[in-house]
């Protein structure tokens, strides 16, 4: 094998690891540079996942056009059960509470959201969430 192709089979190999191991890398982190590198990552799926907003930490500031902009960390669960720590961000309106949410995430990045009734919410993420059906 030429030196050129070596290098060449390294660097391939190199990126492969690298975009193998970053969605374990990021599970969990809160942060902007997590959920950027997950959603750069062709590797990382979209998945859905299910909160209750009723009882988040929740920070809010003002923005820029006179409203506020408020940010949730949330335990997210899967349809088997499994938990993911998000980030959730929402301009100008509260979280609707009382019903839970359907999260659409690449990783640690949120794509979308939207309400659902307890009963279209996965029954073990309903009972990690400890909803009633």
């Amino acid at each position: 094998m030429k030196k050129w192709q070596k290098r060449l089979l390294t660097i391939g190999l190199s990126i492969g690891l690298a975009l193998g191991i970053s969605p374990w890398l990021t599970r969990n982190q809160t942060t902007a540079a997590a959920a950027a590198l997950d959603y750069a990552n062709p590797v990382v799926p979209v998945t859905t996942v299910y909160v209750d907003p009723a009882v988040p930490e929740v920070q809010w500031h003002a923005n820029n056009h006179g409203g506020l902009d408020y940010t949730y960390a949330v335990m997210s669960y899967d349809a088997t059960g499994s938990g993911r720590k998000l980030m959730l961000h929402v301009s100008d309106a509260p979280l609707p509470t009382g019903t839970p949410l359907a999260v659409k995430i690449k990783g640690q990045t949120v794509l979308s959201w939207e309400s659902v009734s307890a009963n279209k919410t996965p029954k073990l993420a309903r009972q990690r969430l400890s909803l009633k059906p």
